[in-house]
């Protein structure tokens, strides 16, 4: 556990049972996604004070065919300096960056180390399947992917990818699996960095 400062950003969702709040919340350790309970005591907007979090884990699902991986953080309690947070256009901002950062799937060190952007990460319904029944963990892949690690590929791939990286064309990965039959994944980034996709042999 630990007690620290930080920038708690409550905005309002509207989910399968109703609306409910979830959080934005940015420390000096990092920024987390927060999605407890806590968050419904209070009215979205912006709100300083110290946060006891008893949790930091990586954690991700699909929704309409993207990957989001979040860093979340647990809370168990927080003392806030500021119970007049202001809504309005300071919860709409605090939407925006929430969204943005469910759509990144990068913590700080590793985002420092991405040798590309890889845009929007999308996956088929063959990957979608092994990641929802815990065949695979698309994360550790995706990470060497975006450093520049393209997994096990002849030599002349690898400098293939090596002057596609330089020259801003289209970059292939190919990384070893054993799930459900399956043994090669494939990360494709297109040429204009807009989109990342995780895909199998066997969609083509």
């Amino acid at each position: 556990m630990i007690t620290i400062a930080g920038l708690l950003a409550i905005h309002s969702v509207l989910g399968r049972r109703g609306h409910f709040n979830v959080g934005h919340l940015s420390t000096s350790i990092g920024e987390f996604v927060v999605k407890d309970a806590l968050l419904n005591q209070h009215s979205p907007g912006n709100y300083s004070g110290d946060f006891l979090i008893t949790d930091i884990h990586q954690t991700h699902y699909t929704s309409a065919g993207r990957l989001v991986i979040e860093v979340r953080a647990k809370l168990d309690s927080m003392i806030l300096k500021n119970t007049g947070a202001s809504a309005g256009d300071d919860a709409e901002g605090a939407s925006k960056q929430e969204s943005g950062h469910e759509i990144t799937p990068w913590e700080a060190d590793t985002a420092a180390e991405m040798a590309f952007p890889v845009g929007n990460v999308l996956i088929t319904r063959a990957v979608q399947s092994l990641i929802e029944n815990d065949e695979l963990n698309p994360i550790p892949y995706l990470k060497r992917h975006a450093v520049g690690d393209w997994g096990e590929i002849c030599s002349e791939d690898w400098e293939s990818n090596q002057w596609a990286l330089e020259k801003g064309e289209r970059l292939l990965s190919c990384y070893d699996i054993n799930a459900e039959g399956e043994s090669r994944l494939w990360i494709i980034t297109e040429a204009d960095r807009s989109s990342t996709t995780m895909l199998l042999p066997s969609d083509y």
